[in-house]
């Protein structure tokens, strides 16, 4: 699978069953990255599909990570298109355990780690 996900110039993890495509874009024109990683999503969901596999697409999310004038220059990027499902641009969201917010700051992580340590007392 990392064959096809380079193919196109998309930056990837793998753990277990769990893949993550990332890519770095300007802001500003982000229209010609979105396909790419449209196009790569596609091809990865054709890819499992001919090995009897599924890409739960409906279960992916996206997030756009930048600086505060990034995120600014980024705010008409409001869902991206994976496999075929656009998804919502989130805010935050989960990855290994670790909350991401979009200008990674660990915020949310932190806050989480200290209610979760509370509730345990």
């Amino acid at each position: 699978m990392g064959n096809v996900i380079e193919s196109f110039g998309v930056r990837h993890q793998q753990h277990a069953d769990d893949t993550q495509l990332y890519l770095s874009m300007p802001a500003s024109d982000s229209a010609q990255e979105l396909d790419v990683l449209r196009s790569c999503s596609t091809a990865v969901r054709d890819c499992y599909l001919s090995n009897n596999l599924l890409l739960n697409a409906d279960k992916s999310q996206a997030i756009v990570l930048g600086t505060a004038n990034q995120l600014r220059s980024a705010t008409s990027i409001d869902s991206v298109e994976v496999a075929g499902v656009a998804l919502p641009v989130a805010t935050t969201l989960k990855s290994l355990g670790v909350i991401l917010d979009q200008r990674l700051t660990f915020n949310e992580h932190a806050t989480a780690v200290v209610k979760s340590s509370r509730s345990s007392d």
